[in-house]
């Protein structure tokens, strides 16, 4: 881990230990360094970029929204959001089977409520993550100005870090990915994340506790983050260090009042219960305590699963540029997301991209810490002080060939998965046009009291009602809640239920519940009854 002289913000005037003295600037390097005249025409050509994608990422959404590319999780959103919308401010989400506090404890959906008053349209959630998306590589873009600004970086070498962290910010795939899988509260975490950590190394500390404050309304993953953003605080100097403390405190208050309150069902705890040589974990703290003394004795066991998904954790570093990870602000939040994720028993969490989203702008500001350390006459070991200080040609060779490998890696990455970050969707493809009119027919026609059971892959537009389940392959009865009752059947993309599934369910409904086929065209078959034998639940075949 570096020393300090890598976290310092611009305001804090301590010489950290190890770190060279510097004579005071003169007007030269004033010029050089917090100036930068040059740097303003990057600035407003990543700014714009910034725009383009923006723009980009919310026609895509858009594309993705009309032609019922969405899926569980932004139904299970699209249901809370709209039940809080009308008034019900407790929520049932009958897509996960518990309440929607429990899920993750997510309140930020309370306030995201209120706007849909207005907008009148669950694109809003897709809006909302896109700025979330591009906002946060935003934030990140003004760190990295503000911190080579804040150094005696030469000018060259900085405008070629503006220039590295802006592409591999507009190119990261792991943003695309997140856009184009359904609707998830990372994003909007770690756009909250990312600005508390960068008001903290700016000391500007009111305003980085209301953002602290409203990560935390993102649930178990936000209070996690503040963990994480503590961590680093932490570690980053003695400025920061008390306010890195308190954030951890707060962060894992959150996190096990939520635990105690049972508010995350769907971090799916018992995945951790091996590290205790279990198979479940007691509720509360008492869990927490388990895997603890667990990880403690048998050590071997974290070591081992992590050593097992190496790989996969390797493959979130590049977009970021790798070696920040080993620098303050580039580790809190990147190890806290991928030892949460990787540590699981299975790959659920560590094989989704948008779960390791928060990684890449925290790594991508320690690699530009990194690199204007090198650059500049700080040394980050005493030991090496004198030798580092005089050493500028070995310095900028060292700087030169790890901005070369920061830059070639990152859009390596961008090769490699950019393409395919805007295929893997709930459907895997985007829906043909007319099969996405046929669904519209459908739900326009679908009144907001029915009961609605669909295929997974289109579920996502039906989630605006107060019962919608997933049509899966499952031996488990689905509840019959309204006197409408609808199966919607995406017949031609789904593979998880075959033809011959899909005409047994069309036999056992019309035989069982006199339903009628009321739509069989375009690979959407939809069925619907009036629900009079007063069944408590169904188990379609």
């Amino acid at each position: 881990m570096l020393a300090d002289s890598a976290g310092v913000g611009p305001e804090h005037s301590a010489v950290p230990v190890g770190a060279v003295t510097r004579e005071p600037r003169g007007r030269d390097n004033e010029d050089r360094t917090t100036r930068l005249g040059g740097s303003h025409l990057i600035k407003r050509i990543v700014t714009f970029c910034f725009g383009i994608q923006f723009i980009g990422l919310t026609a895509y959404s858009w594309v993705q929204y009309h032609r019922f590319n969405l899926g569980t999780d932004f139904a299970t959103v699209n249901q809370a959001v709209t039940e809080i919308s009308r008034g019900n401010l407790n929520p049932y989400s009958t897509t996960v089977s518990s309440l929607y506090l429990d899920n993750h404890f997510g309140l930020i959906l309370w306030p995201m409520a209120v706007l849909l008053l207005v907008v009148r349209s669950p694109f809003l959630l897709l809006v909302i993550q896109n700025l979330s998306l591009v906002g946060t590589g935003i934030v990140a873009f003004m760190w990295v100005s503000e911190f080579v600004a804040s150094r005696d970086t030469p000018k060259r070498f900085a405008y070629g870090l503006l220039v590295i962290a802006g592409v591999l910010l507009l190119v990261n795939p792991l943003v695309f990915y997140t856009a184009a899988l359904d609707f998830h509260l990372e994003a909007t975490a770690t756009f909250f994340a990312v600005f508390a950590a960068y008001d903290l190394w700016a000391a500007r500390y009111r305003r980085a506790w209301i953002w602290v404050g409203l990560c935390l309304l993102c649930g178990d993953l936000g209070g996690l983050y503040v963990v994480g953003v503590g961590i680093s605080a932490a570690l980053a100097g003695r400025a920061t260090r008390q306010r890195g403390v308190v954030s951890i405190v707060v962060g894992v208050a959150w996190v096990g009042l939520i635990t105690v309150l049972h508010g995350n069902q769907g971090s799916f705890l018992d995945q951790y219960a091996y590290l205790a040589g279990r198979s479940k974990l007691p509720t509360g703290f008492r869990g927490a305590f388990v895997v603890l003394a667990g990880v403690i004795t048998h050590p071997s066991r974290p070591f081992d699963m992590l050593t097992s998904k190496a790989r996969m954790i390797w493959r979130y570093l590049p977009p970021g540029g790798v070696i920040g990870i080993v620098t303050p602000w580039g580790f809190g939040v990147p190890a806290i997301v991928l030892l949460s994720s990787a540590l699981q028993a299975n790959t659920l969490f560590i094989g989704e991209p948008f779960q390791q989203f928060a990684v890449v702008p925290f790594v991508l500001i320690g690699s530009v810490a990194l690199l204007t350390t090198l650059v500049t006459s700080e040394a980050p070991f005493l030991l090496w002080s004198s030798l580092w200080s005089r050493n500028r040609i070995g310095r900028w060779l060292i700087a030169a060939v790890l901005s070369g490998g920061v830059l070639f890696g990152g859009i390596r990455y961008a090769h490699e998965y950019l393409r395919a970050s805007f295929t893997d969707n709930a459907t895997m493809s985007i829906l043909p046009a007319a099969e996405a009119s046929a669904l519209s027919t459908v739900l326009d026609r679908t009144p907001s009291n029915a009961e609605v059971i669909s295929s997974a892959d289109i579920v996502g537009r039906f989630g605006a009602r107060k019962y919608v389940y997933v049509y899966q392959r499952v031996t488990r009865s689905i509840p019959l809640r309204a006197k409408r009752v609808e199966l919607v059947m995406d017949t031609a993309h789904y593979p998880y239920i075959s033809a011959i599934d899909q005409e047994a369910a069309a036999r056992y409904l019309g035989s069982h519940f006199h339903a009628r086929t009321l739509l069989h065209t375009a690979g959407v078959w939809e069925l619907g009854w009036v629900e009079s034998s007063q069944r408590s639940s169904i188990f379609i075949p």
